[in-house]
């Protein structure tokens, strides 16, 4: 069965911005203790690339996602006046406007980005290409021995065992700092000595809708990545959602080929 795509994009443009709304509605007021918030740029239909911010609330105690918000091209300070992450824990990248948009009590780097922007300090302040790969290679192995510890020893209940790996990554990574302040890395060696620990949760992506040929357009984009984010963070709640507004009166299959 072929399908127009205009009757595709109408499709998505109603479903998508019903499911935000009823996705709204079931937002706690109160803030989550661990919220996640990211930019990414997707092509568009228009010369710019599109801007799509994304905030996604976390309870390490249940495990619970939940979709705070999902725009595109609006600037942080609109995002912010939206959102309400007091008293929570951001979790994201060294974007400044994230930083200055957002209430949060406190704020630490992603394990992505703090290897990552460790790297590329290293690199602003001269470290050649193979003193950087080993870097980021004891980096990557302090912190992520810590992500795999924080998931086994929660799962046992063992946190006289996870407050010993957070003292011991915490060690590593101090004594790192040390080494790179003594080499005369000293922005480097401070980043790593004070950036904030991913200590009780995992870091985790939040979206991918970059893609090479897909140009969206604002309102399109939009409603799919109400779609896809909704899905992602409570499948149960979009189960619901989809079994109620497809009624099976209104779209019934019919067998076209003999079995």
């Amino acid at each position: 069965m072929e399908v127009p795509k205009s009757t595709i994009r109408s499709f998505v443009l109603e479903v998508g911005r019903e499911l935000g709304e009823a996705n709204q509605a079931k937002v706690n007021l109160e803030p989550l203790p661990v919220v996640m918030a990211d930019r990414t740029k997707t092509y568009s239909i228009y010369p710019t690339l599109n801007e799509v911010s994304v905030v996604i609330g976390y309870d390490p105690n249940t495990h619970r996602k939940t979709l705070l918000h999902a725009s595109v091209n609006q600037d942080w300070n609109q995002v912010g006046s939206r959102v309400n992450t007091k008293n929570s824990s951001l979790i994201g990248d060294a974007d400044r406007s994230i930083r200055l948009n957002l209430n949060y009590e406190l704020r630490q780097l992603d394990l992505v980005h703090a290897v990552r922007d460790s790297l590329y300090k290293l690199w602003a302040e001269g470290m050649n290409k193979q003193e950087r790969e080993t870097i980021g290679v004891e980096m990557k192995q302090h912190l992520y021995t810590l992500v795999n510890s924080v998931k086994k020893h929660l799962e046992d209940n063992d946190t006289e065992a996870l407050k010993k790996r957070i003292e011991s990554t915490i060690k590593g990574l101090t004594t790192l700092a040390e080494h790179l302040k003594v080499k005369g890395y000293l922005k480097t060696a401070s980043f790593i000595k004070f950036m904030p620990m991913p200590s009780m949760m995992r870091s985790e992506e939040s979206f991918h809708t970059v893609s090479k040929w897909m140009h969206w357009g604002t309102e399109g984009l939009e409603n799919m990545l109400q779609i896809i984010l909704v899905r992602y963070t409570n499948p149960e709640f979009y189960k619901q959602f989809w079994k109620t507004y497809i009624h099976p009166s209104r779209y019934q299959p019919t067998l076209t080929t003999q079995i």
